[in-house]
């Protein structure tokens, strides 16, 4: 059984070789967090199985994985996670992004660098938070259908303006279910969030007749530091509604995908001195999770992050996948890591607060939203 503790972020130590993606920047090394001309810093890919660890050439097709191809006994697929800033929360917090040029804060500016960064990648399954209900409509949806998309959105409760979707491919996926999660219960003090959660199970599209289906969740749990509590709470129903959905009749789990990001949130004074390690707060689970990142870079020590502006640059958004116990064991992104026949196979590179500030933090000219877009490939061994 799996203990999880409400701790901010978990890190471990990370093993890879590097391939190359294209962010923008200028300059090396950071000095403050002024303003700075655009240029370019580099995500990289980084190959987990064995015949691929060395870096991509320059020219080379960042997306091409020779490993990476559906045949007998295998299917590979990507997934891509990304918080893509509500604007009704942008606006409504726009002391996150007093950095930022104003011009680049605007929709019609963020919107096509948004659908740009879905293309480029090019992922089989999306898991996309803070999506605004009027663009989901009338502007993301039909982007993402036309690119071949089926799209599945749940708004957040209490009249909230976002909520979280998940898309697939169809030449990929077939849908067998679909599992909304509501969080909110207004007569129950751990409950009173409006906080959601999405739960897919997904078929893969092969010849042979059965293949395993894989279950697919999206959840953007609270923040606030000094509710763990209400965190874990929220995790643990949405670990419950993973269990219904991914359980199998002779009473295993298909290979669960887990997508977790906390909606971050300015501290107050009195939050600083909070220590994750004061919490006592604690569930279990017998689902064995491993997360797809280090978050912590090998040569340097320093820590990745998933957000950045103006007040705090830090990892608060997850990709977990179910793994087996002695994998699992090995720490976050092992070499190998079967998972109950899946199998992960490479992960695009997070990035340092140094870096995000060559590029004059989170939105900029290029990136626009405040989170990077996390990615992994995995392998469904048949």
């Amino acid at each position: 059984m799996e203990t999880w503790r409400c701790v901010r972020r978990g890190y471990g130590r990370c093993v890879a070789g590097r391939g190359r993606y294209v962010m923008s920047s200028d300059r090396d090394e950071p000095s403050s967090k002024r303003r700075k001309c655009h240029g370019t810093i580099k995500r990289n890919w980084e190959y987990l199985c064995s015949r691929k660890k060395e870096k991509l050439k320059d020219g080379e097709d960042e997306n091409a994985d020779p490993t990476c191809e559906d045949s007998e006994g295998k299917f590979d697929f990507s997934v891509m996670s990304y918080n893509i800033l509500s604007q009704d929360l942008l606006e409504d917090n726009s002391h996150l992004y007093r950095h930022c040029r104003r011009p680049v804060l605007h929709w019609s500016f963020r919107f096509p660098n948004i659908m740009k960064e879905i293309k480029h990648f090019d992922a089989d399954v999306l898991c996309l938070q803070e999506v605004q209900e009027d663009h989901y409509g009338t502007e993301i949806r039909p982007s993402l259908e036309s690119l071949g998309y089926h799209c599945e959105y749940k708004m957040k409760t209490g009249r909230k303006p976002d909520g979280c979707a998940i898309c697939f491919k169809h030449a990929k996926f077939s849908l067998v279910s679909v599992k909304p999660v509501e969080f909110c219960r207004r007569d129950i003090p751990l409950l009173d969030r409006d906080n959601i959660g999405l739960v897919l199970l997904l078929q893969p599209k092969l010849p042979r007749a059965a293949s395993p289906s894989i279950c697919v969740a999206n959840t953007h749990l609270l923040y606030n530091p000094r509710r763990g509590d209400i965190k874990l709470t929220q995790l643990a129903m949405l670990l419950a509604e993973i269990s219904s959905v991914a359980h199998r009749k002779d009473g295993s789990f298909c290979p669960i995908i887990m997508y977790s990001g906390l909606k971050e949130a300015p501290l107050e004074k009195a939050e600083v001195g909070v220590s994750a390690e004061k919490v006592s707060s604690h569930l279990q689970h017998h689902f064995s999770l491993s997360s797809v990142y280090s978050h912590y870079l090998p040569d340097t020590g320093l820590p990745e992050v998933t957000t950045c502006h103006s007040q705090s640059a830090i990892t608060v958004d997850y990709i977990f996948y179910s793994a087996e116990k002695e994998d699992a064991a090995r720490g976050p992104g092992a070499e190998v890591a079967l998972v109950g026949g899946l199998k992960l196979l490479a992960r695009l590179s997070l990035l340092t607060e140094q870096d995000l500030w060559t590029v004059n933090g989170l939105p900029n000219e290029h990136n626009s939203s405040d989170h990077l877009p996390l990615l992994a490939k995995f392998r469904l061994e048949l």
